[in-house]
């Protein structure tokens, strides 16, 4: 039986939603949406009834009708992860399957508090007998089994406002997603991930830091500044509005200072008039500056073993602005790159772009979770399902992530 699914990213500046449909001939992306986001300032909300209208606006041109589960992704500071271990005895057989369950089911048994949402618990890795960094004990030999997990959750009054606002659009989100994890899904490599990445969405109104180390998120938190505060400061430079100052920073703006000075047209109310790109360079530039320069403090308040990084990803819409890799490369000192969605057997040219990785990732991550579940469970599957069932019901998603984030394989 075929299943419909909405996959929305509510930023500060505008709502994306994927819908796709899981039939037995896989998934199928049946619509593409993009409007602007009213009532969300620096990523929090502060009018509801401005977010549910933007969400009617985004669900507008779509069936939504007909959709069978929503997904929603979810960041910012609210946001909190700690690490948590749980031992089972093996007495000295060969590591099952049950095995592995208990361990992670002791590790994932911890107090949460009545004022947070548990999102995501990750297994990390495992150890046999003291014997760490195991990434798949499955029939080893030994005598006590350790299992580490990450245990994710999100301020319940978040949660609960967003819930809020879809339910006044006349809908049901069904599961909260942390963005990172579902950026990271199709825009970080594997080899990155391994041995160690700063991810940098650089949204709007806010820019979220995480730090990927050994296949897992080691460092999160949200910054608010973004691209709004560029387009901002045009509209006042400029002296136009921010309709047109978004307009001039998209088509003409760079981050860095260039040599080459044009003269370009710009739209007043009532008129029209000149001003050069080494004008709006100078506007842009400083303010992009701070941004990379916040970044960099940001990272020195990391501990010196997740700071051993070896480049950063840029993404968001705001990352497509010319030379804010080179820039972010000059400051930082590290390698970086643009980060574009890769999102496997999937045609639409407009996932590429980064402005939409975070719904391109929650895709992504629907599509491998909605298309195995259609299928016999593996051994991998059969124990999260058991967890899920025994930990909290809020547990939906552990099995959307890739195997390197579920059991380290």
């Amino acid at each position: 039986m075929a299943k419909d699914i909405a996959c929305i990213d509510i930023g500060t500046t505008k709502i994306s939603v994927i819908t796709l449909r899981i039939t037995g001939e896989g998934p199928v992306i049946s619509g593409l949406e993009t409007v602007p986001s009213k009532g969300i300032r620096k990523g929090q909300i502060i009018d509801m009834e401005s977010v549910s209208d933007s969400i009617v606006r985004a669900f507008s041109n779509l069936s939504h009708n007909l959709i069978d589960y929503i997904i929603a992704g979810i960041s910012g500071n609210s946001i909190s992860i700690m690490e948590s271990y749980g031992v089972t005895g093996v007495g000295g057989r060969r590591v099952v399957e049950k095995d592995i369950e208990n361990a992670i089911r002791f590790a994932s048994s911890v107090y949460i508090p009545v004022d947070r949402e548990l999102l995501h618990i990750l297994p990390v890795e495992y150890s046999v007998d003291g014997e760490p960094g195991i990434k798949n004990p499955l029939g080893m030999r030994g005598y006590r089994l350790e299992a580490k997990v990450q245990i994710i959750t999100a301020s319940l009054s978040q949660v609960d406002n967003l819930r809020e606002c879809f339910k006044r659009a006349g809908l049901r989100v069904d599961e909260f997603i942390f963005s990172p994890i579902a950026i990271s899904r199709v825009v970080l490599k594997e080899d990155e991930m391994e041995e160690g990445v700063m991810l940098l969405d650089i949204g709007g109104g806010t820019t979220d830091i995480a730090i990927f180390k050994d296949k897992k998120i080691s460092y999160f938190t949200t910054l608010p500044v973004g691209g709004n505060h560029i387009t901002n400061d045009l509209a006042i430079g400029l002296k136009v509005n921010l309709q047109e100052a978004e307009r001039i920073k998209t088509k003409y703006g760079s981050a860095l200072l260039r040599d080459l000075e044009e003269y370009i047209e710009i739209d007043l109310s009532r008129s029209k008039r000149y001003v050069s790109t080494r004008n709006i360079d100078e506007i842009i530039y400083p303010r992009c500056e701070e941004i990379v320069s916040l970044i960099k403090k940001e990272l020195s308040k990391v501990p010196e073993a997740d700071r051993a990084i070896n480049g950063a990803v840029l993404t968001g819409g705001s990352a497509l602005l010319d030379g804010m890799d080179r820039l972010f490369e000059s400051i930082m000192g590290m390698p970086v790159r643009i980060g574009y969605p890769a999102v496997a057997a999937v045609t639409n040219k407009k996932l590429e772009s980064p402005s939409l990785s975070v719904v391109a990732g929650l895709y992504a991550m629907a599509a491998e979770r909605f298309v195995k579940s259609s299928k016999a469970p593996s051994l991998k599957g059969a124990i999260i399902e058991k967890i899920k069932a025994i930990i909290s019901h809020k547990m939906k998603f552990i099995d959307f992530f890739p195997d390197y984030l579920k059991y380290g394989v």
